[in-house]
């Protein structure tokens, strides 16, 4: 079914894919369906799936903000990075510290979705599902291990992941492609939220 609906969508974006044979048409929308899906590991699918069905699960309706509607496209960067901060796609890293010798190593098992809902960085409101300002997320967000791989480790200040722009881009595009095309076909009875 998804593979239809790909292949009615591919010509609008990429024109030359209109004068492909049936058969090569299919292939490509596969393998735009697979970039989607393994493109950032899995943090493109994981933040994806979240977005997509909180607003229609019973938490949703539970713990989102009363006048929250996927449909409005001006929020989705801050709905997005709020449910990476809510459900993030990198849940743990271990940490080991090596004593070459000299004593047992030292693991630490560092807790990032935790870390995301920490009230003393986030606030009193952390556990909430809060829509933040886009900054706020980019200073705290700690949900792809960005300081691990940050240049200035020493700084507990430093975020750096190239994987999580990708994936940010990817998952926004995605979303607002979802809300105009779903916006497109809706009618009074089949609105996609609220």
């Amino acid at each position: 079914r998804w593979i239809e609906r790909y292949k009615a969508a591919l010509p609008a974006h990429l024109p030359e894919t209109a004068r492909l044979p049936a058969d090569d048409l299919t292939m490509v929308a596969s393998g735009v369906m697979d970039a989607l899906l393994f493109a950032g590991g899995l943090s493109v699918p994981t933040v994806l799936s979240f977005a997509l069905t909180v607003p229609y699960s019973k938490w949703g309706e539970e713990e989102l903000p009363k006048d929250f509607c996927l449909c409005d496209v001006s929020t989705l960067p801050g709905y997005l990075w709020e449910i990476i901060r809510r459900f993030a796609p990198v849940t743990a890293v271990v940490v080991q510290d090596r004593s070459h010798g000299t004593a047992p190593d030292q693991r630490e098992y560092l807790n990032l979705q935790m870390a995301q809902r920490d009230p003393a960085a986030w606030g009193p409101d952390s556990g909430a599902f809060v829509p933040r300002r886009v900054s706020e997320y980019h200073r705290l967000s700690v949900g792809f291990a960005e300081p691990a791989l940050a240049p200035g480790l020493a700084d507990g200040h430093a975020r750096a992941c190239p994987a999580r722009d990708l994936a940010l881009a990817m998952s926004l595009a995605f979303m607002r492609e979802f809300v105009r095309t779903v916006e497109s076909d809706a009618t009074p009875s089949r609105d996609m939220h609220r």
